[in-house]
């Protein structure tokens, strides 16, 4: 057998898959034999993915800027956009047993990707007909990778060592031609496979379940559940989702672990008929209400009721009075709109009025960036708490959870601001809602007991739609579990780049009212700590606003061209205002103004520099005089 040389780098697939038409993620890599996320509990290593949320990727110009920043990261192919379905046989037996369902010479000729263990083998699904089946029982090891499900591609590193190489001569044909349709016997060994998977949906996607109706659905979907395996726990995290989004109105959220529990003590092999089931538990019910302990404890739930709707309190200041105290938030907003800036303004304000705030942020350095925006925003340093551990590491909810809490407990904090807020999920897989909730719900209610409300700062995903809850990055629970939601950023209307206005709209409150929009500007500001100084920005001058609502700032930001004008005019602007600026401190500004990439600023700085615009001098930018 012989194997393609690999491409010179990660940068050249990466080019040249996205040229091919296919849609591609950057997956963190294996250096020094370890994965690059850090993680020395990773559970995935050179397989998963970098940050949050996916960053897709389909422009050839976006791929090279990317792995020329990240040589090291290993690249996936995402199967469905790219109009792909692929058979993953995992080691010798698995393919055996492939090869005895379908027919070997239909296959001559495939895409093949030579693994670690066994094979990646490419076929074209334009309509993405298949999505992904995971294999079990006879066909145990045969995955099939469909959908928004992703393989590794070459030139990958996988943790043994291993490169992810084409096989034979399909290297040039994967580059150049197009990959085969599906033979035949394939195409009815995925159709049995689809089959099996498939069930039909007991709601639509968009239904709402009405009062009267809600105790029956959730013990159907209960049923349905615990017919395939999933425990109590399971049950109930999937459960609290389907009542938090679609109950109207929801239930109380005991009573929704309640059914959890009681259809959970059923054999999951005699739960066959979620109907019959569904007759069982409400005979159980209705049984237990003529009970002295039903009656208990029915009491209890009522005093429970009581007390919980007491009207909940509300941090202090303009910026505060849209978080609900000891409650999570999430603020979310299209990258680059100045959200880092604007919680540096929320911290100063609750430090104020004599609040201790604590934050955790993975993607601005605390020295260099986030003091000096907390100096200039005129927080009182002594009531702000960074956490990080020690080794440098990202804090993880799972591992570092009671260390935060004993932090936040011990300077008794009344926020914790986390920014972004998926950096602290670890390798929890974002694309598992159950997951995220388990481990995020938990936290919250330990941060509730402490009088502090979690603030997570998020980022909106390029989903379609016109709804903030499709639209927030990383996971949908982080809409769901919060009981405020703050929209952060311009409106469409907004084509100056350099424009400093902002909006943040209440698009969502537990507790009733719904504040008015806010209006500020982010401003230049000056702060010096221990002699050095800084230029910065901060949020300032907030007055009220009727006009813009949360469908304005969920508009598209602009495309990558105009990006690079409005860098390009941004540059000219500050460089206008400050001189000679060098590019340490001129690159992250226009960045957060445009809201864009590191390379869209570079060559909008060498558009310039070649238009004589701007001159260069070591590490910084001017004016040139003669052409200003």
């Amino acid at each position: 057998m012989t194997t393609t040389p690999a491409p010179t780098s990660v940068r050249a697939a990466a080019v040249r898959y996205t040229n091919r038409g296919w849609t591609i993620i950057p997956l963190h890599g294996i250096k020094n034999g370890a994965c690059t996320c850090n993680n020395p509990n990773c559970n995935a290593p050179g397989k998963h993915s970098v940050g949050a949320t996916w960053q897709r990727i389909t422009d050839p110009e976006h791929a090279a800027a990317y792995y020329d920043a990240h040589p090291d990261h290993n690249i996936g192919v995402i199967a469905g956009p790219s109009g792909l379905v692929i058979v993953d046989l995992d080691g010798p037996e698995a393919t055996s047993r492939f090869l005895g369902r379908v027919d070997a010479r239909q296959l001559a000729g495939a895409l093949a990707v030579d693994t670690a263990r066994g094979t990646h083998l490419y076929f074209a699904d334009p309509e993405a007909k298949y999505g992904p089946m995971v294999g079990k029982d006879d066909d145990a090891k045969i995955d099939v990778r469909g959908g928004t499900s992703y393989v590794v591609a070459p030139p990958s590193i996988h943790a043994s060592g291993h490169t992810y190489q084409w096989r034979g001569d399909v290297g040039t044909y994967a580059e150049r031609g197009d990959p085969r349709p599906v033979p035949l016997t394939l195409r009815t060994y995925l159709d049995e496979r689809k089959k099996q998977t498939e069930r039909k949906a007991p709601l639509a996607d968009d239904q709402r379940i009405a009062e009267g109706s809600r105790h029956p659905t959730l013990v159907s979907l209960a049923g349905t559940m615990r017919a395939r395996g999933m425990t109590a726990v399971e049950i109930a995290a999937a459960l609290l989702a389907v009542n938090e989004a679609r109950c109207t109105p929801p239930m109380d959220d005991r009573d929704v672990a309640r059914i959890a529990q009681s259809v959970a003590q059923y054999d999951p092999v005699a739960v066959t008929d979620p109907v019959v089931l569904l007759g069982e538990v409400i005979k159980k019910k209705h049984d237990a209400e003529d009970d002295a302990e039903r009656a208990a404890l029915a009491n209890t739930i009522v005093k429970k009721i009581t007390r919980s709707t007491r009207a909940p309190g509300r941090l202090p200041g303009v910026y505060g009075a849209r978080i609900t105290r000891s409650e999570p938030a999430i603020v979310a907003g299209w990258p680059g709109q100045g959200k880092s800036i604007w919680w540096a303004s929320l911290a100063a304000e609750l430090t104020h009025h004599g609040e201790t705030v604590a934050y955790i942020a993975t993607e601005d350095d605390h020295e260099s960036v986030i003091t000096p925006r907390l100096e200039a925003a005129g927080a009182v340093i002594d009531r702000i708490v960074p956490l990080e551990r020690e080794d440098g590491a990202p804090l993880n909810l799972a591992k570092d959870g009671a260390a935060i809490l004993a932090a936040i407990e011990e300077h008794k904090c009344c926020a914790l601001i986390v920014d972004p807020i998926g950096s602290v999920l670890g390798s929890t897989d974002l694309r598992k809602p159950e997951l995220v909730r388990e481990l995020l719900y938990t936290f919250c209610a330990a941060l509730t007991e402490r009088r502090c409300s979690l603030i997570g700062i998020a980022h909106f995903n390029s989903s379609e739609g016109s709804s903030w809850t499709t639209r927030i990055g990383g996971s949908s629970v982080f809409g769901q579990r919060a009981r405020s939601v703050l929209l952060f950023g311009k409106t469409p209307d907004q084509d100056d780049p350099t424009d400093p206005i902002r909006y943040l709209t209440h698009a969502k409150d537990n507790y009733g009212k719904q504040y008015e929009t806010i209006r500020l500007e982010i401003v230049p500001a000056f702060v010096k700590i221990d002699d050095e100084h800084y230029q910065v920005a901060r949020a300032a001058n907030p007055t009220l606003d009727q006009t813009v609502t949360d469908h304005d700032i969920l508009k598209r930001p602009s495309t990558r061209d105009e990006q690079r004008r409005e860098a390009r005019a941004t540059i000219l602007k500050l460089l206008s205002e400050h001189g000679s600026m060098s590019k340490g401190v001129l690159f992250p500004e226009v960045r957060e103004i445009v809201g864009c990439s590191e390379r869209t600023v570079q060559r909008a700085c060498v558009d310039l520099i070649r238009a004589d615009r701007v001159i260069e001098v070591g590490t910084s930018l001017c004016l040139n005089e003669a052409r200003a």
